[in-house]
This record gives C-alpha cells, structure tokens and sequence, in this order.
C-alpha cells in the first residue's frame, strides 16, 4: 500500500530579510555595554497597539536595537534613531491583569550589548472579538466586515484548522491533548496570552488557491514555479496575498504561509506543523490577528489522492 509523505514547509517574509549591521571591532579594548531606558505605556487593553520606543548611548556608537516580546521572539530590529517598534498587546482572557515584560538590547560595534526590560499591564476582562465561518458558508456572507466576508465557501476542513489555531494559541492543546511540548514555544507558553485568529476573506481566497495549485500540481512548497499550469495564482504567497487583496481588500500587513502535502486530517496538519519550528513561530506569532486556511483534495493523483494545506497569516 502506498502512503503519503508529510512534506511541511513555512515561510515569514521576515525570512528573507537580513538586519544591516556594522561591523565589529575586535581587539580594540572597548568593554562598555550601551545604555539604554526603554518607554512603553503602563496599562493597554487586550489587542491594543503598542509603541516601543528606547534610547541608546555608547561611547563607541551604537549598530542596532532589538525589540522581544515577552516570549523572548524577535519583533523587529532598528539601526537608525529614534529607535521604535510597534507591536499589539496579547490577549487577556483571564480574571485578573496580566503583565507582560517587553525586552530591548542594543549592541555596540564592538559587540557589547546593553538590556532593558519593562513590564506592561494588559488589562483583564476585555472579549475578543473573532469570528469563524461555519462549513459551507455562502460566499458573500461574514461577519459584515470586508475583512470577514466569505469569498470562497469553506470546507469542514478548513474550518477544522481554523478553530484548532484558536485551540492551541489559547490553551496549548489540540482537541484537548497537550501541543506545547517539543513544540517552539515549549519553554514560553502560558494560556490565554496570545489572542485567537479571526478569519480573513482575502487570506482564505489566496491560500485556496495555492491548496489548488499544490493538489493538482501534485507538488509542496511555497514557490508556484509551473507558471503555465492553469492553476498557477502567484509564484510566492507575497504575490498571491498581493492578488486576493487587490480584489478583496484585506489585511495590511503579512504574510506568513505554512504548507503542508500529505495530511489526512487537519488535527494531523497542526500536529505536524507544530513539532516543527518554522510552522510553529507562524501558528503562534503574537502579531497575528487573522488568518486564512485552504484545502483541496485531488483524488487522481497515482489512485490515491494528494491532500494540499496551506494557512496564511495576516495583521
């Protein structure tokens, strides 16, 4: 009997960019770390935007400032003054306020590093408000956003990813069982502080159409490379996000994509994806706030079928 391979692929455009950085300087005696103050507000509501923002002084000249949330990710690099990033606050479901401790460091030509951390109060009590299609929703209907308006009827299947997203950026578990550990965020997760995913239109048309292009195409991964193929929508998700949104509107921001070939279930996609580091900084990155989920079936393929997966992630 033949079987499937599970062949699991993620990309960020993160991924493809390199921080420019000075270069070092060895040898020349210098040992003084950077100084550094780090201003975040006090209190923010579950969701809300907040700006870093920090100074920097080093005898030498400072190279760059790197901003990490609480879990000790990488939110972004800045090389020029003022030195900023902007984030969103995570979820808080629980009873009481929860504090979340935002780290900045800045390093000096000669390596040294400077650090600072600052709480932040996340307010408790504040919903969420996410919404889900249900199965077979008319393309049209939503949630009476454009962002949350069907574009492309879901399947159960698709569905199914979408709430386990949910599940398991909430309470770390898959239909109850334990997926935190081995998984990315083994050492850092806490239930209820990464908010859940609401649906996006644009990102569900898109990463339907790369589900297709896979299925029939009877290939993974994230490049579309058979631009002749009558299924061909985009040769990177950057190009197909660009696409969807054109026609749809959407989020402004992303796009991260995970793929996935061979699957027979979407419990069996996200544990897959969540043992696997690259698929599981996307499913659990606390900047996302919507998401899209294609699936497709094509059941030709050598008499057994190719099964094609693939979720996008926006803000």
């Amino acid at each position: 009997m033949r079987t499937h391979t599970l062949i699991p692929a993620a990309l960020t455009l993160s991924a493809l960019l390199a921080a420019c950085t000075g270069p070092s300087v060895p040898g020349n005696g210098d040992t003084q770390a950077p100084t550094l103050a780090l201003t975040v507000p006090a209190t923010v509501t579950p969701g809300a935007t907040i700006k870093l923002q920090a100074s920097a002084q080093d005898n030498v000249g400072i190279t760059r400032v790197e901003f990490y949330d609480a879990s000790g990710q990488l939110l972004g690099t800045d090389t020029t003054p003022p030195y900023e990033w902007v984030t969103a606050a995570p979820a808080n479901t629980g009873s009481s306020t929860l504090t979340v401790n935002f780290t900045v460091k800045a390093y000096d030509a000669a390596g040294n590093v400077g650090t600072k951390t600052i709480p932040v109060q996340v307010t408790a009590g504040t919903s969420v408000t996410v919404f889900l299609p249900e199965a077979g929703a008319a393309v049209g209907s939503g949630n009476g956003t454009v962002e949350g308006t069907v574009r492309v009827s879901p399947s159960a299947e698709e569905v199914e990813v979408m709430r386990l997203v949910n599940e398991v950026r909430t309470k770390g578990t898959l239909n109850g069982q334990d997926a935190i550990k081995g998984s990315c965020v083994e050492a850092t997760f806490q239930p209820n502080t990464l908010r859940p995913l609401s649906y996006s239109g644009t990102l569900a048309h898109a990463a339907i159409q790369h589900s297709i292009y896979q299925s029939q195409e009877a290939v993974g991964g994230h490049e579309e490379t058979r631009t002749t193929s009558p299924y061909f929508y985009g040769a990177m998700p950057w190009d197909r996000f660009a696409r969807s949104r054109a026609l749809f509107g959407g989020p402004s921001r992303g796009v991260g994509e995970n793929v996935l070939g061979g699957a027979e279930s979407a419990l069996q996609a996200m544990q897959v994806w969540m043992t696997s580091p690259g698929h599981c900084r996307n499913i659990m990155d606390e900047e996302y706030n919507v998401i899209g989920v294609g699936y497709r079936l094509n059941p030709n393929w050598e008499g057994i079928g190719y099964q094609a997966w693939t979720q996008m992630f926006g803000l």
